[in-house]
């Protein structure tokens, strides 16, 4: 309950029904001494030392206040009950929020013109499908056509400083293993969220065999509003 005299009638008068049911009260109000802040559970002390109306009259700050309080109490409770995105777009199906909440990473992911090389190409063949694919990246696959690494142009770099002849380069020696993947049936915000906690630019799209079907990219979903 919100007042900023705590004795607003419409709302005292409401207290013993409330109460009878049970019902546990927090109020944010400035006088602690009032009538509501004496009936309820807890009391939130909104009190200000002067509103900016300059007659000090309209409650502006006040409000602020409240408002900042609500904010906090509604985040507290979502950490507490664990509150999820997709209990969120239950709540807000509708407007752009809702549906960029609602992609899978299905809806996202390129499926054609794929980067991929096998373990045992040479090295100058992932440099032509990079550069082909314009991924920043190759998919590395065994003989069965499972993922087993990637090659970026971040590895690419870090290679040609570590090597001085190309021939040199053995390419499953020079791959990362074992590279972040994701499932077609997953969120988009999944997707997102895994990139930036991994500190990485792209998914490999796997099925439940890790058989690659697509890829995601980061430029993928800020195509799509994931920012």
């Amino acid at each position: 309950m919100i007042s900023h005299s705590g004795n607003t009638s419409e709302l005292v008068e409401t207290i013993p029904s409330i109460k009878r049911a049970g019902v546990p009260i927090i109020s944010l109000t400035p006088n602690t001494d009032s009538k509501l802040a004496k009936y309820s559970d807890v009391v939130l002390n909104t009190y200000v030392i002067q509103e900016a109306c300059p007659f000090n009259l309209a409650r502006i700050n006040s409000t602020t206040v409240s408002l900042a309080y609500g904010d906090a109490l509604a985040i507290s409770l979502l950490k507490i009950r664990g509150f999820k995105e997709e209990e969120f777009v239950m709540c807000h199906p509708g407007g752009i929020l809702g549906k960029r909440l609602l992609k899978k990473v299905s809806d996202i992911m390129i499926m054609i013109n794929l980067p991929i090389n096998g373990e045992k190409d040479s090295f100058k063949e992932p440099l032509a499908t990079m550069t082909k694919g314009r991924q920043g990246m190759t998919k590395i696959v065994d003989g069965g056509l499972k993922c087993i690494g990637i090659l970026t142009d971040g590895d690419i770099r870090r290679i040609f400083e570590k090597y001085e002849k190309v021939s040199d380069i053995q390419l499953k020696k020079t791959i990362t293993r074992n590279p972040k993947s994701i499932s077609p049936d997953a969120l988009a915000t999944e997707a997102f969220k895994k990139m930036q906690d991994n500190k990485i630019t792209s998914l490999v799209v796997v099925d439940t065999d890790n058989s690659i079907i697509g890829l995601i990219h980061i430029h993928h979903l800020l195509e799509q509003g994931f920012y």
